[in-house]
């Protein structure tokens, strides 16, 4: 979230959170170089404090995070059907940032959490045109909220869309419509983190020549493990954090082995998701009384938030990375676990946050590192069978018990809305606002095995997709898809494992249009605003720009 936008949720798989304030500008003026395009383009860069020189073998204790570029004004904005000649509910909001001869797309988190012009800081905004979208429900676009016609397939086939429709403003081109020129005219980066990771993964599964690089931070693939750690009884932050969990659960009253039996047949006797599935009635709740259904819905977004920022904020408890420096005690702080394929044939290795690589300063070999950051989300879990066939359709929403404490909350707060107390008033919400984040990151958790449909981001099918597509027209000069993975090793939401499962998977495969770097800052959570995901971020933005500028 921005700073200026007020009772937006915090995220689950998503990014929107808060800048850091009180950050002090400086000029940064970017290498010039002998193509003349490049010549002409000035990087603006935030930075905390001066850049120090660099220590080449250990971790610096004074190391200075890159920040954000400046803000940059909306160029133009919009909006489109969704759903192209199929006309759909829905319609999509975008914006654009920028002026730059490269191209990018913006996936957000959440699923739900919209965009923020924030977002668009996280590239040069002289090398790069960025287009924010709003994904379905989420933002500016609209039905808020609303999870008809809402999938995974259709969110990747809105994607599509927008590139297409935007090919003439964001390249300057004339006529075209969706002919050749469209065709061939991919994404320079396409940048997602958490759920958007998610979202980009599928995009370049069905789309390989839509896009030349992909950035993926908080690596999310809405596995059903995943889902369980999250927001399972027996998943890993329930366990860890228990007095929240139980506070979270009270609210609706689960009983977490309640053996029941759902309308659509679906056994879900001490799947540990009930808690899960309590809180999607009352956000989709449909009575008769709708005032009375939103009440509901609010409070319900409103303990679903306190959870989420419970889970969130259990990553800085043991550590300080939530500052622009190092920690000189702590070894690992500074530094990142690194994996790419163009050096040691993608063995670990350690580098400080300018990307040189460390030797000694590490009590463990970088091998071991990696295999201690799993947190085995999957262990309780029968991953395999939660992964069966895709379902025609989605839950079934349950009428909300009337004995719930959610809902005399709802009545005590109604009888002192005109009173003069404020103490319920911390989280008091407009009584039309549409909780689009808790909704809809709720209805894909609840929901996976339906609006996933039989995708699967991690397995050999990304494989399998890219080679079928790469058969495709131009395929012969399509240049290898580009992936620079950005992963905390301490993040809460989104643990290492399924990144590393990305990882290795890819790195077993023998498709060679596809590969992958996995840069791991080892002290860093789950938001893009960490320090040091940030500054991972804006460097990985920088160095796709080189490389494609210098490229002309």
């Amino acid at each position: 979230m921005t700073a200026t936008a007020p009772l937006t949720l915090s995220s689950s798989f998503c990014s929107a959170w808060t800048m850091d304030p009180g950050v002090r500008h400086r000029w940064h003026q970017s290498n010039n170089n002998n193509n003349p395009k490049r010549r002409r383009h000035e990087s603006l860069l935030f930075s905390a404090t001066p850049t120090t020189a660099a220590t080449p073998t250990t971790a610096e204790p004074t190391a200075t995070y890159r920040d954000l570029y400046p803000p940059s004004d909306t160029i133009t904005n919009g909006t489109l059907q969704a759903g192209g000649s199929v006309r759909s509910v829905h319609t999509l909001y975008y914006e654009i940032h920028g002026t730059g001869p490269l191209t990018a797309l913006f996936l957000h988190g959440g699923p739900g959490a919209g965009c923020f012009s924030n977002h668009a800081r996280f590239f040069d905004p002289s090398k790069y045109t960025v287009v924010l979208l709003d994904q379905r429900g989420a933002g500016k676009s609209t039905p808020k909220g609303c999870a008809q016609d809402n999938t995974l397939e259709h969110l990747v086939d809105d994607c599509e869309l927008v590139r297409r429709h935007l090919q003439q403003q964001l390249h300057n081109t004339s006529g075209g419509g969706d002919g050749g020129d469209v065709e061939e005219t991919p994404w320079d980066v396409v940048l997602g983190g958490s759920w958007g990771a998610t979202l980009g993964l599928a995009y370049a599964q069905k789309y390989p020549s839509a896009l030349k690089s992909l950035i993926l931070r908080g690596i999310c693939t809405l596995r059903s493990s995943e889902i369980d750690w999250l927001f399972g009884a027996r998943g890993g932050s329930a366990l860890r954090l228990q007095e929240a969990w139980k506070n979270f659960s009270d609210v609706v009253a689960v009983s977490e082995h309640s053996n029941s039996n759902d309308d659509n047949g679906i056994d879900d006797d001490d799947d540990g998701r009930d808690t899960l599935h309590a809180y999607y009635d009352c956000l989709f709740n449909a009575g008769a009384n709708g005032t009375a259904d939103n009440a509901i819905r609010l409070a319900a977004a409103r303990s679903w938030m306190m959870w989420e920022m419970a889970a969130t904020s259990s990553a800085a408890q043991n550590t300080n990375t939530n500052t622009n420096t190092t920690n000189q005690s702590n070894p690992s702080a500074g530094t990142v676990l690194v994996s790419s394929p163009e050096k040691d044939s993608g063995n670990w290795r350690f580098e400080n946050h300018l990307g040189e690589e460390m030797v000694g300063g590490m009590d463990r070999s970088p091998n071991t590192v990696a295999s201690l950051l799993r947190k085995d989300i999957g262990n309780n879990l029968d991953d395999a069978e939660k992964q069966r066939t895709a379902m025609t359709g989605p839950r079934p929403v349950r009428p909300v018990g009337e004995s719930t404490p959610l809902m005399a909350s709802v009545r005590e707060a109604s009888q002192t809305k005109n009173s003069n107390k404020t103490s319920a008033g911390r989280f008091r919400l407009p009584p039309d606002y549409v909780p689009a984040q808790a909704m809809l990151t709720c209805y894909y958790s609840v929901n996976d095995r339906f609006v996933m449909g039989d995708s699967n981001l991690l397995q050999h099918d990304v494989d399998t997709c890219l080679e079928t597509n790469s058969k495709n027209k131009n395929s012969n000069d399509q240049s290898p898809l580009k992936i620079i993975g950005i992963q905390g090793g301490n993040d809460p939401i989104c643990p290492p494992d399924t990144a590393l499962d990305l990882l290795q998977s890819l790195q077993q495969s023998t498709n060679t249009n596809i590969n992958m770097e996995l840069r791991i800052p080892l002290e860093s959570g789950h938001s893009m605003y960490d320090p040091a995901i940030k500054h991972e971020l804006v460097m990985a933005t920088e160095k796709l720009a080189d490389e494609f500028l210098n490229q002309e």
